[in-house]
């Protein structure tokens, strides 16, 4: 399974000794013992392997394309393998980096983590990485204030695209950060470039420049190169581990983007491979052509032999770049969305479960009655409401909603407990009570704490049951 992916435009001030010995520093150093080979003396061989069955890095050199390639893997002792390439094609000067899962037969099934490879840091420390189009690759946030306001705006507002996708963190309105930036622009360095508002100062200037399309109140936007995916917008939203739950959301869509981008055959360790072996092959059958006779039968058969072998690799090859790309493919639908038999989800997520499923269910029924009979369309609507039985997990809130509030005159303990069970939360501002949906900005109603009124209880159900069922 791949895991990351990236392809960098590098300097020129990287050289293969160069890109070799970094290889080697990132291994050399890493903190996780157990990863580190011991040891590893390099003489400034271009082909050579390190290391042993179970822990190796290795480099491969095609000179005729001025391609160096390096592969680290790990065997741990549960059946995982750890597979990390880099790629670097000199002649381009573009370096693809992946990191690759994959378990063996007999692996124990386990959900494990993994962290960017530290090698983009050196490169970004060492100054290896082109900009994007004006913009550094870094792994901090770039913090966005009053002087480059138009950097997002004209992101906001397709005017410019960068070869890498753009992640906007807008503050809440309380003026915090919806997540630890730092952390995101680490987890997210080499793949995306991830700015940050400085205050909520700058919300109104920003809403007139790209005519209210900006994030606000803590979401974060993802902005992707290719015009025809858009953007995907996360919501804030106030709950015990929203930050983080968040922050895991925009690294999983980020992630998904990047991995999803064919790469050429030859920014791959296998492609690489194939490629120094056709020309060993190439080379090998010249040689032997200008020493043997041309017309004799065992030449003849030599060539057809060796022509055979070509063409199976040729044959191999391709399938499996297909397979790889239908794997890619297969996954990204899988991870991109949550599959229903018709539907597929948007950006929006379930405050609880079977929440968007019982509002699609709930239209459908309502617009059922108003549908002709015998009509394919009435056919079709009713067939998918038999398959998927309306439950009325809304109309049941509803419900519970006006009856609590039925006799507001206050916010009582076993109120506030109540409205609190099916998701609100309630904070104090002044003479008010802030009540929000599941902690959404977007579904707040205001009550007053002693209300004079004794409608006052209708008429926030009426409010919140509106915004929220």
């Amino acid at each position: 399974m791949l895991l990351f992916s990236t392809l960098l435009d590098i300097e020129d001030s990287l050289t293969p000794d160069d890109f070799i010995r970094l290889v080697i520093e990132w291994n050399q150093r890493s903190p996780h013992g157990d990863n580190v080979i011991s040891p590893m003396v390099w003489r400034g061989e271009r082909n050579i392997r390190f290391g042993s069955d179970d822990l190796w890095l290795e480099f491969r050199e095609d000179e005729e394309r001025q391609i160096l390639a390096a592969r680290y893997e790990k065997r741990q002792d549960n059946g995982v393998i750890w597979d990390t390439d880099y790629v670097m094609n000199f002649g381009s000067r573009k370096m693809a980096i992946q990191l690759d899962r994959s378990f063996e037969e007999d692996a124990a099934a386990t959900d494990l983590v993994f962290s960017t490879p530290h090698f983009l840091t050196s490169l970004i420390e060492r100054g290896y990485l082109v900009d994007d189009e004006g913009l550094p690759i870094d792994r901090k946030p770039l913090v966005i204030d009053e002087g480059n306001l138009s950097l997002i705006a004209d992101v906001i507002s397709g005017k410019v695209h960068y070869r890498l996708p753009v992640v906007y963190i807008s503050r809440k309105f309380d003026g915090r950060l919806p997540v630890n930036a730092g952390l995101l622009a680490s987890k997210l360095k080499g793949i995306a470039h991830v700015l940050m508002q400085e205050s909520t100062f700058t919300n109104r200037a920003l809403r007139q420049m790209v005519n209210d399309q900006n994030e606000y109140g803590g979401s974060i936007g993802i902005y992707y190169p290719r015009r025809s995916l858009g953007h995907k917008r996360c919501w804030y939203r106030e709950y015990p581990g929203s930050s983080e739950e968040l922050l895991n959301r925009v690294v999983r869509s980020v992630m998904l983007f990047s991995n999803s981008l064919t790469l050429d055959p030859l920014y791959t360790w296998q492609g690489v491979n194939n490629d120094i072996f056709r020309n060993m092959a190439k080379a090998q059958r010249e040689a032997r052509r200008a020493e043997a006779d041309e017309s004799s039968e065992l030449w003849q058969s030599y060539e057809e032999e060796a022509e055979e072998l070509r063409q199976k690799l040729e044959d191999m090859t391709h399938l499996n770049e297909r397979l790889q790309a239908e794997n890619q493919g297969l996954r990204s639908r899988l991870e991109t969305h949550d599959s229903e038999p018709v539907l597929y989800m948007g950006d929006e997520e379930d405050f609880y479960p079977g929440e968007i499923r019982d509002f699609l269910l709930e239209v459908l029924s309502e617009a059922l009655k108003n549908m002709p009979e015998q009509s394919r369309k009435r056919d079709v609507i009713s067939d998918i409401l038999q398959k998927n039985p309306y439950e009325g997990l809304g109309a049941g809130r509803d419900a519970a909603v006006k009856k609590l509030l039925k006799n507001y005159t206050g916010l009582t303990g076993r109120l506030r407990q109540s409205l609190e069970d099916l998701g609100f939360v309630i904070t104090e501002q002044g003479k008010h009570y802030k009540v929000t949906y599941y902690g959404d900005g977007r579904y707040m109603v205001v009550f007053g704490k002693t209300p004079s009124d004794f409608r006052s209880g209708k008429n926030n159900s009426g409010k919140l049951c509106k915004k929220c069922f």
